[in-house]
């Protein structure tokens, strides 16, 4: 793994929103190869009528190509100065969302903070000590295309997420639109949801969570 540097103008945006968008993180052979991979590790998903969603979280690093991606010189490095070189993968998934119809779709959302330890310490107390980065095999050039959607500074909210009455979404939502390639880091503490897909295509994207590993201390 080489050492890319986070630069300065990363690291307010991601303080300031909590989240950072990583344009060309893998190249279009990585964008190839890692499709393969997924496709054929999703199995018939894409032919059966049935199934609209799928999240595969099981054997991925046991995967060459998705193995890779745990050190990936372009990610991985930001990562390691957002938070420290004391982490290790503790979350990883494929998902991908088929085309819905917008006029049979209900508004569906799932608003939460990740790696839960915010009832614990209360929300105004609430640190940084997870990065998920969401790498996007897929276009998402479009609003409701499949990508998760954010809610910028929530993560230094001192309080609940505030959602008006009759409403599923918070002000001033992020519905990033991002290339295939493209990678996208979110902490813990952010606020974000699942999306519908109301495009043309399956959205297809790669997300590995990172956080500290915890230290045991005997006595």
């Amino acid at each position: 793994m080489d050492f890319v540097k986070l630069t300065d103008e990363q690291r307010l945006a991601i303080d300031a929103d909590g989240y950072l968008a990583v344009p060309g993180a893998l190249d279009a052979d990585e964008v190839v190869g890692l499709t393969e991979v997924c496709d054929r590790l999703m199995g018939g998903f894409i032919d059966d009528p049935d199934q609209n969603y799928l999240q595969l979280r099981q054997g991925l690093v046991q995967e060459w190509a998705l193995a890779s991606l745990v050190s990936h010189s372009n990610t991985v490095p930001l990562i390691v100065q957002l938070l420290s070189p004391n982490i290790h993968l503790h979350s990883a998934s494929i998902i991908y969302k088929k085309p819905q119809d917008a006029a049979l779709s209900a508004p569906a959302r799932g608003w939460h903070r990740d790696i839960g330890i915010a009832e614990d310490l209360g929300h105004e107390s609430l640190p940084r000590v997870g990065v998920n980065v969401c790498y996007c095999l897929t276009d998402f050039s479009g609003s409701d295309t499949g990508l998760t959607k954010l809610a910028p500074g929530s993560h230094i909210n001192a309080c609940p997420l505030g959602i008006r009455a009759g409403e599923v979404d918070p002000p001033g939502v992020a519905d990033l639109e991002l290339r295939a390639g493209d990678a996208v880091f979110f902490e813990n503490r952010v606020y974000h949801t699942t999306a519908p897909n109301l495009g043309d295509r399956v959205s297809k994207v790669i997300i590995y969570g990172y956080a500290y590993r915890l230290s045991l201390i005997h006595i």
